[in-house]
C-alpha cells in the first residue's frame, strides 16, 4: 500500500495535475451554465405541466454550476500554493548559485593555478542563476495569472448568486405579509366606507390567489370591495393597475400611493380613465 500514498503524494504536489482539475472544474461550469440557460429561458421542457421539473432541473444546474466553481476554486488556490513553493526554491536556487559564484572568484583571486577553473564554475555559477531568475519571473507571472483568474472566477460566483436570486424572486408567488397589511390600513384610513371594484383576472391560480389576499385586506381596511374576476382580450397588463371615474381621481391617488407604500406595486401604478365618474377599480393582472 505504500505506492498508493506515494503516488497520492506525487499528485497533491503536481501543479499539472491540479490545473487539469481546473479545466474539469470549467467544464461542469459550462455544463452547470448551459443547463439553467436551457431550463430559465424553456429551451425545454417547455410548457406550465412541466414549470415544476424545469424548476428543479435549473435549481439541479445552477448547484452543479456552483460546484464546479467551488472545485475550480479550490484548485486554483492549490495550483497558487504550488507556484508559491516553486517560486521559493527558484529563489533559494539563485542565492545559492550567486554564493557559489562569489567562492568562485575568491578562489581564482588565491590561486591562479585554479584562476580557468574558478572562472569557468562562476560563469557556469552565474547561468544557473540567470536560469533560476528567469524561472523566478516565469513563476512570478503565472501568479499573477492564476490571481487574476481567481479574481474573475470570484465575479463570477458572485453574479451568479446574484441572478440566481433575482429569478427565485421573479418565480415565487406574491404574498401580503402582515407588516404590509398594516402599513395599507394605516394609508387607507381616509377611504373607509368608500366603494371599489376589484377585477381579478382569471386562469392563473398565482393571480387568483394574490387577488383573494388583496381582497381580505381592503376590507380589513374598511373599504366596501366588489370582486369581479373575468378575462381580458387582447394585451394584459401585469401587476396591479387601476381604473378610475373624474370625480374620484383624489381618492385613486391615496389608494395608488398606498399600495406603492406597501410594496404590494412598484409606482407608478398604470391608470385608465373611467366614462363613468364615480368609478374606481383595481384591476390583478398576472405577476
Amino acid at each position: 500500500m505504500a505506492w498508493i500514498a506515494s503516488l497520492f503524494s506525487s499528485l497533491a504536489s503536481s501543479t499539472p495535475f491540479w490545473e487539469g482539475i481546473e479545466y474539469s472544474a470549467e467544464a461542469i461550469v459550462v455544463i452547470g451554465a448551459v443547463g439553467e440557460f436551457l431550463t430559465e429561458f424553456e429551451y425545454t421542457l417547455k410548457g406550465d405541466d412541466k414549470k415544476v421539473l424545469r424548476h428543479r432541473i435549473g435549481k439541479l444546474a445552477a448547484i452543479v454550476l456552483i460546484v464546479g466553481l467551488a472545485i475550480e476554486l479550490g484548485a486554483l488556490v492549490r495550483t497558487n500554493q504550488l507556484s508559491s513553493k516553486t517560486l521559493v526554491a527558484l529563489y533559494q536556487q539563485a542565492s545559492q548559485a550567486g554564493a557559489d559564484a562569489v567562492t568562485a572568484r575568491n578562489e581564482a583571486i588565491q590561486s591562479d593555478g585554479r584562476a580557468q577553473t574558478a572562472f569557468k564554475a562562476a560563469t557556469e555559477a552565474q547561468d544557473r542563476a540567470d536560469t533560476a531568475e528567469r524561472q523566478a519571473g516565469s513563476a512570478i507571472k503565472q501568479a499573477a495569472v492564476n490571481a487574476k483568474e481567481a479574481a474573475r472566477l470570484n465575479k463570477l460566483a458572485q453574479d451568479e448568486a446574484l441572478a440566481r436570486v433575482k429569478i427565485e424572486e421573479r418565480l415565487a408567488p406574491r404574498r401580503i405579509t402582515a407588516e404590509q397589511t398594516t402599513k395599507l390600513s394605516n394609508e387607507l384610513e381616509p377611504l373607509k366606507g368608500k366603494n371599489v371594484g376589484l377585477f381579478v383576472l382569471t386562469g392563473d391560480p398565482e393571480t387568483s390567489s394574490f387577488g383573494s389576499a388583496l381582497e381580505s385586506v381592503l376590507k380589513a381596511a374598511g373599504l366596501n370591495v366588489k370582486v369581479s374576476p373575468g378575462i381580458v382580450f387582447g394585451e394584459v397588463q401585469a401587476g396591479i393597475s387601476i381604473m378610475v371615474g373624474k370625480n374620484r381621481m383624489t381618492e385613486a391617488a391615496i389608494l395608488a400611493k398606498a399600495l406603492i407604500d406597501a410594496n404590494l406595486a412598484p409606482g407608478p401604478i398604470p391608470a385608465g380613465t373611467s366614462t363613468d365618474a364615480e368609478f374606481l377599480q383595481i384591476t390583478v393582472g398576472p405577476k
